[in-house]
């Protein structure tokens, strides 16, 4: 797209303007002085300095003859009046205030109606002050003496909202904005969205939800949400990666969105396999996984969707301290003032004495810093600004007899956007997203062993403008929705990498063992996407969301459309059924060549085709069971070719391993059932089980292959125990059967002939050559994997309200030594000695947070 074709969206998306009003005039004088005035008159007028402040102006000038119609005049402006005193004397108070509003959803802003807005307090006193929010949202409760008030907003179907405010008489009519969360099933609608997991959520929620106390409960290395994922049926991760795969897809099917910004490279410790996350769990209030059947509102990605939202910062200001074996974490919120306003700071360093023992290798470095800044311009209006930085560094120098080893890696990713939301009419949402992201990567390495050698100098980056704009409309019996998105990427390869082999078994690599690459190119490219929604009940039995998508890749020359529909039927009072059909296009961006293995093209848009068909019931009686059943199949038609490898999981440089190969699909299919029951026994236990069987296989040569991630089964299990006086004791049990491994053989074929030569005119025997023989691929497996992690909570509440917890996290606490891949040794005589990679044993931990 040309220049100006982008100036020209840029210009039409951001044509939301922020109205402020300016206020112009001679200096006015200041109320106290005017009181002293009529004072001198011999007016009894009586004040404080609390109630009259010295900031106070004259705002509307007193034009009555009468000194006591004056003193009116002068103090109604400020919400402030008269009563008569000892003597006769008139004494200045507050005036009683009017508290009007509108309540709004926080999924788009959009007016409520039928809210019970409450007044609970005011001052020291418990009121009972009620009333209900009109259709365009609007509430009024009073009049109320000025002073600290506490509000508290319900609707079926939301999170009850509590608020507390400071009214000062001068603010006679005070606007107050309440946002209400939506509860993930709301009762007056139902999620037509299959597939759909929430953590984080503090409400009624479906089957497969997780709560503040559940997420904080789960054992999981390091506090990263992240790591409680493969806990969910259809998630797999290994123990060193907080990177999951969703129901068999390349990880990099996965779209991560952190408030509404995508996330391009989401984490910690590359070097390490994606170790952590760099989204701080405290700055967190919602968490979706979207495992397939998304919306036509999702573009660019085939797998699943992790939609994450920080919390929206407001009351008084906290700090809170977070010390673990992995990080240090200090962070902070708080309102700004009365208009809705808050921020939100969070800052986290790495300890590397942990990674070391976990990662086995020598220390890396890592921090991030997360910021947010809310604004209400206008009662119609937000603004939000947010800035998120990661770093990541990994120094190591080994110079001994065995070889020398020298590792120089740094990554950088910056991420800034700003959203704005405009609410036109009681209807209708705009939001506007700009952005800018920047990744930059710089590796340096040199390895010199008996039988291996490389060197490596690796610098990439890639910058991403973006602007985008969606439109929604609730209409009586659903929603319109569509929207219009525009990024333009930019990235840079700057690689040389050299490579050379003696180990038998690097015969099997593309280029044998050897290879020197360079490759340095500069490429800009754009994507358009455009889509279009709607969500309709009809009946009472069914909702319909049928949606469209549309995108446009300039770097391919592609433009294709994405229908997508989503059925919910409400099959009884305590069950539903969903189910799900849509095409999804993902494209290979620039920056996600494997230039390290010599893949420098870039191909067309993967073509994915996901049908999921689930159910979920609610059971009655005391246990509280709550059932999900679902069944989904994902088939991809021109998967494009991918370099794995085969024994191996776990390496700083994969592409400069022995067993690295090609896998060249000709389709991929993905299908499973996936089993989630949660419940309770008692009032101090409850928990949930899972299971899934499930096939992900590709075709290659006209053969199904399973992916090296298949896990036929899986059983997950936790238990919660609720000990007291704020202390739980968390069980959590994973099982899956043995991931797939490659077998391979060995053979020694004789040495060739040599060529006669005038000093030996006789034919010289080479040295025998010993050649790997690969069997089918993936046709065995390791053993299968389970263990059992544990966590024990407790914290306290200190009088002033604040709170400070410990934890106890205990991984692997039966000590399994799980088998994640094989170390390959190939002998002289061709004899293959393959010895287990195993995961750590049993590995305690401890945590504290305060609140400062």
């Amino acid at each position: 797209m040309p220049a100006t074709s982008w100036c020209a969206v840029v210009a039409w998306l951001v044509l939301v303007v922020v109205p402020a009003e300016l206020w112009a005039g001679e200096a006015r004088p200041s109320l106290l002085a005017a009181l002293r005035e009529l004072q001198a008159e011999g007016l009894p007028v009586v004040f404080s300095s609390r109630v009259v402040t010295p900031d106070l102006v004259v705002e509307v000038a007193a034009t009555s003859e009468d000194p006591r119609r004056r003193l009116d005049e002068l103090l109604a402006p400020h919400g402030l009046t008269v009563r008569e005193g000892p003597g006769g004397s008139l004494v200045v108070v507050p005036a009683a205030v009017r508290l009007r509003g509108a309540v709004r959803s926080r999924r788009g802003l959009l007016p409520l109606a039928g809210v019970d807005v409450r007044l609970l307090r005011a001052g020291d006193r418990l009121v009972e002050s009620e009333t209900t929010s009109d259709a365009d949202g609007r509430f009024e409760i009073g009049p109320v003496p000025p002073g600290p008030m506490l509000l508290e907003a319900r609707r079926p179907g939301f999170v009850v909202e509590q608020r507390e405010i400071l009214v000062r008489g001068r603010n006679r009519d005070r606007e107050i904005d309440l946002v209400l969360t939506e509860a993930p099933v709301p009762e007056d609608q139902i999620d037509v969205t299959p597939s759909r997991v929430s953590l984080l959520q503090d409400s009624a929620a479906p089957a497969v939800a997780l709560d503040h106390d559940d997420v904080l409960g789960l054992p999981h290395l390091g506090d990263d949400i992240f790591r409680a994922l493969p806990l969910i049926p259809g998630v797999t991760a290994t123990d060193v990666s907080a990177q999951p795969r969703i129901r068999g897809a390349r990880r990099d099917e996965t779209q991560v969105l952190l408030d509404g910004q995508e996330l391009f490279e989401a984490y910690h410790l590359v070097d390490f396999d994606n170790a952590l996350s760099i989204v701080a769990p405290a700055t967190l209030d919602r968490v979706d996984l979207t495992l397939g059947g998304f919306p036509a509102s999702f573009g660019d990605r085939a797998g699943a969707v992790l939609d994450m939202g920080t919390r929206s910062p407001s009351g008084p200001a906290h700090l809170r301290l977070g010390v673990s074996l992995l990080t240090l974490q200090l962070d902070g919120f708080g309102g700004l003032g009365a208009d809705g306003g808050g921020w939100l700071v969070s800052l986290r360093r790495g300890s590397t004495d942990l990674a070391e023992k976990i990662l086995k290798t020598d220390q890396p470095v890592y921090w991030d810093g997360f910021a947010k800044l809310a604004l209400v311009p206008s009662p119609r209006q937000a603004l939000r600004l947010h800035g998120l930085y990661a770093a990541d560094r990994l120094e190591v120098v080994e110079i001994g007899r065995d070889g020398v080893k020298r590792y120089n890696n740094d990554y950088d990713r910056q991420y800034a956007w700003a959203a704005h939301q405009l609410t036109l009419g009681p209807r209708t949402l705009v939001e506007t997203i700009l952005s800018s992201s920047t990744v930059d990567q710089d590796r340096r390495a040199t390895e010199i062993e008996d039988n291996f050698s490389f060197e490596l100098r690796d610098r990439s980056d890639f910058d991403v403008l973006g602007v985008r704009q969606t439109w929604s409309h609730q209409l009586a019996d659903g929603e319109l929705e569509g929207g219009a998105e525009l990024r333009r990427f930019q990235s840079g390869f700057d690689y040389r990498g050299k490579i050379d082999f003696e180990d038998p078994l690097a015969a099997i690599r593309p280029d044998g063992g050897h290879a020197d690459r360079a490759f340095r190119q500069r490429t800009t490219s754009e994507h358009l996407g455009l889509h279009a929604g709607l969500r309709a009940t009809v009946g009472p039995v069914v909702t319909l969301q049928p949606g469209l998508r549309f995108d446009r890749y300039t770097l391919t020359d592609e433009a294709l459309l994405s229908p997508r529909l989503g059925v919910a039927l409400r099959l009884g009072e305590a069950t539903i059924g969903r189910l799900a059909w849509g095409r999804y296009y993902q494209s290979q961006r620039p920056y996600e060549r494997q230039v390290g293995d010599g893949a420098t093209e870039i191909f067309p848009a993967e073509r994915s085709e996901h049908r999921v068909l689930g159910v979920e019931h609610r059971f009655r009686g005391p246990a509280r069971l709550h059932l999900r059943v679902e069944a989904y199949e994902r088939r991809t038609g021109n998967p494009r070719p991918r370099y794995e490898n085969l024994f191996e999981g776990f390496n700083t440089f994969p592409e400069l391993e022995p067993d690295r190969v090609l896998i060249e699909p000709e389709e991929s299919l993905a299908r499973g059932v996936e089993i989630f029951l949660r419940g309770r026994a008692g009032r101090r236990v409850d928990g949930w089980v899972s299971y899934a069987n499930a096939t992900t296989r590709d075709r290659i040569a006209g053969r199904w292959v399973p992916r090296q991630v298949e896990e036929r089964e899986a059983l997950s299990a936790n238990l919660r125990f609720d000990l007291g006086a704020r202390t739980s004791l968390d069980l959590a049990w994973r099982y899956h059967t043995g991931w797939p491994i490659t077998p391979l053989t060995a053979e020694v074929l004789p040495g060739s002939a040599g060529e006669p030569s005038e000093d030996d005119p006789k034919l010289e025997v080479g040295e025998a050559e010993v050649v790997p023989v690969l069997g089918p691929l993936n046709s065995l497996r390791l053993p299968p994997y389970h263990r059992l992690d544990l966590r024990f909570r407790r914290s306290w509440v200190r009088p002033s309200g604040k709170r400070w917890e410990v934890y106890l996290d205990v991984q692997n606490l039966y000590g399994r030594r799980n088998v994640d891949g094989l170390d390959i040794q190939i002998e002289d005589d061709g004899t293959v000695r393959s010895q287990r990679e195993e995961t750590t044993g049993v590995f305690p931990s401890i945590g504290f947070r305060w609140e400062l």
